[in-house]
Order: structure tokens, then sequence, then C-alpha cells
């Protein structure tokens, strides 16, 4: 018989709670929970013999349910109604400028209830302003992707609390800069300035390039270009996702290991810190950063085991603020398992490549986060995205390397614009080559025939089976070595 006390209380308290977050999700009755309770305790016991992490885990598996429970009663529903609506409200979110139109989150004056609006570019407007609304609400559905993935937009709102969308509405100022938080406010100024100034030193499309390389702002790239970088798996180092924060920290400390393990980690954190403030702070942001900070430590600790047992209780914490996200926040799970595959499959992947050298920007280390985070990630992005990029690893060790550079000269850039054009012409043209770099990799790429595949349809079960594999991979390899 196998022996539970042989596993860490970590790894078995937090799938527990999962679990539990996930049938509460799922709406199950109390009845029919408890009946599955008792049948898995008893299978537990039948299998492991009585022991007191299986009353442990019943427990969290009870909490977990208790606590989606908990946020579906309170939040699943809301107090508006669909139709015709007059209301006053404020712009909760940074606006989210697409190509076409700008889009709009707004909170319900004294209520927790936002409402996702389509707007034109202009007039516009800023987080904080209050507005009076006067438009048709309408309830989100889910619908049909590209790939034939059915994606469950109603619940990957509802977990920001998000109810209602509307098109077009008639808006009215009524103040500005009135409500929401200063610090967030003055931290989108920030982002804001920097963007403006980015767009009056570099040409499309590196102008844009650099903003979504330094704080996530890739609306102005336009679809087509979004999609090169799509096909050829190097969409993450443009967008405000766990996955990209993470690739970046590994690059940069990949790139800064000839300076020592206390220079490239300071480096990493303040890069990590620096991101997180030029974006806005945002939650998502937030728990990316965090996630990031973890492989920073893991690097410089050695201690790998003792890492991931903190990025699993990291995920506990999350999951417990806001349930949701564990279900329908695709930028959560992309950074726990972009995190997790750098701290466990990434060492084992590194001590294989003996034939790619050392050198001084780590091109075996790049190789080895490029392909060990690719491989962990798969099964989520093909659930996803119903496709796979072919040349995704070999553009990702061509790019991540020099991601860093580009990021560290766009930022002295902006600094050194303020004081004087003349010294910070050189520094801009640098910039402007390395880029060029990027871009003619990814456009080149994306032309190539086959770069990517549509794949069968993964179900959940399957994805499920996939990550089970890879674990049963990892104990195996483990208890190898």
């Amino acid at each position: 018989m196998n022996n539970l006390g042989k596993i860490h209380a970590v790894f078995l308290i937090v799938p527990a709670f999962c679990l539990g977050i996930i049938l509460g999700l799922l709406g199950l009755s109390n009845f029919v929970f408890l009946v599955f309770v008792a049948g898995a305790f008893s299978l537990a016991i039948v299998f492991f013999s009585f022991e007191i992490r299986l009353v442990l885990l019943s427990i969290f598996l009870l909490i977990g349910f208790i606590r989606a429970d908990w946020w579906i009663q309170t939040y699943g529903e809301t107090n508006l109604n669909a139709g015709k609506t007059r209301v006053s409200a404020y712009v909760s979110a940074e606006p989210d400028y697409r190509e076409f139109h700008t889009r709009l989150t707004l909170t319900i004056d004294g209520s927790y209830e936002k409402v996702l609006v389509t707007l034109p570019h202009y007039p516009e407007y800023r987080y904080g302003d209050l507005l009076y609304f006067d438009g048709v609400l309408v309830t989100p559905e889910s619908f049909e992707t590209d790939q034939g993935r059915v994606f469950d937009y109603k619940n990957f709102l509802l977990k920001d609390k998000i109810y209602f969308v509307s098109r077009y509405p008639e808006i009215t100022l009524v103040s500005e800069g009135t409500r929401g938080s200063k610090v967030t406010k003055t931290l989108l100024d920030v982002k804001r300035a920097f963007i403006h100034r980015i767009e009056q030193l570099f040409p499309e499309p590196h102008s844009s390039l650099l903003g979504g390389l330094l704080v996530g702002a890739k609306a102005s790239m336009g679809p087509n270009l979004l999609d090169q970088f799509r096909q050829t798996g190097v969409i993450h180092i443009v967008v405000l996702s766990g996955f990209n924060v993470t690739i970046i920290a590994e690059a940069i400390m990949r790139v800064l290991a000839f300076i020592g393990v206390l220079g490239s980690t300071f480096f990493g954190s303040v890069a990590i810190l620096l991101f997180t403030i030029m974006t806005g702070a945002s939650a998502t942001v937030v728990r990316a950063a965090l996630m990031a900070f973890l492989v920073i430590i893991a690097r410089a600790t050695g201690y790998e085991s003792k890492i991931i047992k903190a990025l699993f209780f990291a995920a506990f914490m999350m999951i417990l603020h806001n349930p949701m996200i564990l279900l329908y926040d695709p930028s959560f799970q992309l950074s726990f398992l972009a995190t997790l595959g750098l701290i466990v499959v990434v060492p084992w992947i590194d001590s294989k490549l003996g034939l790619i050298p050392r050198t001084k920007f780590d091109l075996r280390g790049l190789a080895a986060a490029s392909i060990g985070t690719q491989i962990f990630v798969l099964p989520m992005l093909v659930w996803m995205s119903g496709e796979i990029s072919l040349v995704s690893p070999l553009v990702n060790i061509l790019v991540l390397w020099i991601v860093p550079l580009t990021m560290l000269l766009g930022f002295i850039v902006f600094v050194f614009s303020y004081i004087s054009i003349n010294v910070a012409l050189p520094l801009i043209l640098s910039t402007w080559i390395l880029l060029g770099y990027i871009l003619m990799l990814v456009d080149w790429f994306s032309q190539m025939p086959f770069s990517t595949i549509k794949t069968p349809h993964l179900s959940v079960l399957g994805v499920v089976f996939v990550y089970v594999l890879y674990f049963l991979l990892w104990m195996i390899l483990k208890k190898r070595n």
C-alpha cells in the first residue's frame, strides 16, 4: 500500500482544495458533494489505509467547495437587469485600445458590479473618470473561436465581476479622475506618458513592439502583426500575462549570468518590479510578478523543492481570494504552469543540452528555458487555441536572448530622451536595430509553410491526463536521479 506520509502536505492540500473549488464552481448540490466526499474518503481508506492526512484532504476539499459556493452565491448574480439602462459609473480599469474601438470597464457607482463597454476611440476617457451611462446592457454569451473551440465568455468576464457588455452607448463625462485609486491613477499616467514618448521616438511597428515589451501595450500593433507573433509562438513577450513575465525574468537571469548569481538576481528582481509598476500593477500582473520572483529565488538559492512548495502555496492564496481564476483565467493558468516548468523541467533539460556551448549570453540556458516552458504549457495552449507552432522553440531561442537588452535600452532611451535627444540618438538607433531584428525574425518565420498547424480537439480530461503523465514521468526521473 502507498503511504501518503511520503508526500509533502502542500502537494496534497492544494490539489484537494482546487478540486473542491472546481466542484463548487460547477454547481454541485450540497448533497451530491457530500456523497462524493464520502465515497472518495472510503476509497482512500481502502487503498491507503486510514491516515490523518485523509482527514486533512477532506477538510480542504470541503473548504474549497464552501469558498467557491460562497463566491457564486455572493457575486454570481447581479441586481442590474439586461436591457435599456441609465446609471452613473466610473472607469475602473485601464482603457483597452483596439484597432477600431476602445473597451472600457465601468463599475456602477456605489457598487462592485461592472459593465464592459465598447466605444469609439474619441472622446477619450481615463481611469477614475465618472460617467453617465445610457445604453443597452447585454448578457455575454459563449462563442466559437476560429479554431472551433467554445469560449466561455460569460464566466471569463464574471471572474472580474463584469456582468454585462454594451456596444456604443451614450456616454456623458461627469467628472475627471474623481473615482478609483490615486496610486493606480498615478501608475497609469506614468505608463501613458511612457507610451506617448516611445511613439515620438520610434516609427511603427517598432514603437508598438517596444511598448508591448516594456508595458504590455500591444493594441496598436494591429491584428496582422499580432497574428505573426502568435504563429511563431512569441506572443508572450508582448502581452500582460504571467507567461511573459516569467519568460522575461528567466531570460534576464540567463543573459546576466556572467555577472554572478547576486548580480543577475538583483537585476532580475528590479526588472520585475519596474515591469509591475509601469504596467499599472493590475491583479493579473501582480500575480505574474510574484510567480516570476519565485523563479528568481529558486535560481539564486538552488532550493527548487522548497520554491515549488512556495509556488503551490502562492497559487492556493490566489485561488482562495478569487476562486474563478482557477477555471476561467488563462493568464493565471499559463503563469502557474510556465513557472512550474521553469523550476522543475528546465534544469533537467539544461543538463541534457551538452551540444550547445555555455556562452556569455548562456544560449544553452535560454534554449532550455524555451523548450521546457513550451513543453509544460503546450497541453493548455492546445486546449485554448487549437494550434501548435512548429517554429516556436527555435524562434524563442533566437528572440529571447535579445529581449532583456532591448528592454534595458528602451528604458534608458526613455529616460535620456528627456535629458538630451542628441545623447539618446545612438541608443535610439541601437534599440531600433534590435527591434527590427525581432520583427524580421517573426515576419520571416511566420511566412514559412506549416509554421502553425491545427490540432484535434483536446478535452479538459485530455489536458488533465497529459499533466498526470507529466507528473508520473517527473516522479520516475526524480527517483532515478
